[in-house]
This record gives structure tokens, sequence and C-alpha cells, in this order.
């Protein structure tokens, strides 16, 4: 199945996934992408005037690190786009709270949202739209080659920032029986940029 992917993003980290996706066989997917400021408003009171001009038509939309009231429009852009489908990633606890997720789903007008925190815990849904962007974007999957030693790792499904793929790199030649504790030490090398605030709901950071 192809999908077509209309991307809305904010700053590196919006940046960095938009790369990996592409350069991960998907950058004929994506069929636009409207950058917003970093100094948006957390509330804003008529974010139709957000609303980028021109959109093509797509099936997916991609909400990357915007935070607030901003994640409002995505409704609108639904029914301009003909989107039936929307992932909004989450890394930071203060980015999209409980009360406005709310708010987004109500006025969601037949258009189905999932929010991610983090983007790398997508996983199958049962959104034919939804699923086929988490057969290749989200909670890691992976086969690895090798009796004693990694000789491959084949990634199935990677995180979207691609820090899989950087890993799986990193990991040839290593002992397997090291692999649980190198992997942990070569993904601070890439690294990820999810938020180390404590988020209350899970107890943890992301």
């Amino acid at each position: 199945m192809k999908i077509k992917i209309f991307i809305l993003s904010s700053g590196d980290y919006g940046t960095r996934i938009i790369n990996n996706i592409a350069n991960k066989g998907f950058g004929s997917a994506i069929v636009g992408l409207h950058e917003f400021p970093e100094d948006l408003p957390d509330f804003i009171d008529d974010y139709n005037k957000y609303i980028p001009e021109n959109l093509p038509k797509c099936d997916l939309i991609l909400s990357l690190r915007l935070k607030g009231d901003i994640n409002m429009i995505l409704p609108e852009l639904a029914s301009k786009t003909g989107a039936k489908s929307a992932i909004i990633e989450i890394h930071d606890p203060k980015q999209l709270p409980m009360g406005l997720q709310k708010d987004i789903e109500t006025s969601s007008n037949g258009l189905n949202i999932v929010f991610e925190k983090p983007f790398c815990s997508l996983s199958l849904v049962g959104d034919k739209v939804i699923d086929e962007f988490a057969k290749y974007f989200g909670k890691p999957k992976i086969e690895i080659k090798g009796e004693k030693y990694i000789k491959k790792i084949n990634v199935i499904t990677g995180a979207p920032c691609g820090s899989t793929w950087y890993v799986a790199e990193q990991l040839k030649g290593f002992p397997l029986e090291e692999a649980e504790l190198e992997s942990g030490n070569k993904i601070h090398n890439y690294p990820c940029i999810a938020s180390m605030t404590i988020d209350p709901i899970i107890g943890d950071t992301l």
C-alpha cells in the first residue's frame, strides 16, 4: 500500500525525523511539508489563520514537535487534504496536556488521531494508513544475525528519529551477550532528544 504523507514540523527534532523517513525510502511518500516557527504561543485564539495554503491531497498527517493549540488545526487540515488519519508525536510531558488532547479528539470530525508518547512507541493500531507507516517506523523490531558475535542487524521497524539504524550499525562485531549493554551505551551517542522531565502519567522520563 502506498500512502501520501503531509508533515507539520518545528525545530531540529522534526527535521531529524523527516530526514530519517526520507532516507529510509519514504521520501516519495512525503507530498508536503510545512514548518512552523518554534516561538508559537501555547494558547491560540484563532488557529485557522495558521492553516497553510495550497495543501496537497494526502492520506496521513504527521505532527512533529508541535506544542499547544497549534495541533487544533489538524481536523481542518484533514478536511482540506482528504486525510483520514493523523499521528501527533509527544516527546515532552508539557507539550500536549490531556485536556487539549481531548479537545482535539472532540473536534476531529472523523479524523482518526493517534497520540504517541514517545513516537518510538508507535505500533499497529488497526488503522490501515497508520499501520502502513508503523510497519517501518515506531516501536523497534530487529533481527540479529550471528552466533557468538553480531554479524548483522536487520531493522524491521525502527524509531522514527533513526536511532535504531544507528545503533544496529554500531553493534557489528560485538559479542551477542554484550548487545543489550552496548546498545544502551551507543544510543547515548545519537542521542535521544526527548525530554528528561519526569512524566507524571507514566512515572518516568520519556
